[in-house]
């Protein structure tokens, strides 16, 4: 649900295991600096498999390396999909299997409001905004953000938050009386 208030645009929605799954899956796989560094250690963990197959086996090297490539680099991703999932799981047990969650947009920046905590992103930060699927993401550093579509009633208004998003992220929040009607009307 979206509200404006005099100072902040407020998206309050609920994170489910499903949006939380949805959302990490897409970060492990379309974030390179997620996903570079598990293809690195699984090639060169791949490559001493590789080579300790080729000692025992008696394989051809391409072979084995190719193999041991490929091992390690399932290997690396498994363990990336259980830590998420574990991240996940713990994440829901602790708030009841749904996370109550506020997303507050200012001439500021992005403030999340977590059970864990209270976290605010200057707009200047934040960087890589995507939007597949009506789920929004960003980037702050290497830390990801996301916005579920499920924070948003249709998708025509999950379209409306990137776009300001976006254009609050390039003004550094300069352009904020724009999407702020409230404070438009003072």
């Amino acid at each position: 649900m979206t509200k404006t208030a005099d100072h902040a645009i407020v998206l309050s929605y609920r994170s489910t295991k499903e949006s939380m799954s949805r959302c990490e899956a897409w970060a492990a796989f379309h974030r390179k600096e997620a996903l570079l560094p598990l293809i690195a250690l699984g090639t060169i963990n791949g490559v001493l498999l590789g080579v300790g197959l080729y000692q025992r086996l008696g394989l051809p090297l391409w072979l084995t390396l190719l193999l041991g490539i490929l091992l390690g680099n399932i290997g690396w991703q498994l363990l990336n999909f259980v830590l998420r999932g574990t991240m996940i799981r713990a994440r829901l047990a602790s708030s009841g299997g749904v996370r109550k969650l506020e997303s507050v947009l200012s001439r500021d920046g992005l403030t999340e409001h977590r059970p864990e905590g209270i976290t605010s992103y200057p707009w200047n930060l934040l960087s890589d905004f995507q939007f597949p699927e009506g789920d929004i993401f960003m980037r702050c550093g290497m830390e990801g953000l996301y916005i579920p579509r499920e924070a948003f009633e249709t998708n025509a208004e999950a379209e409306r938050i990137y776009a300001m998003l976006i254009a609050l992220h390039a003004s550094n929040g300069e352009r904020w009386s724009e999407f702020a009607p409230a404070l438009r009307d003072r």
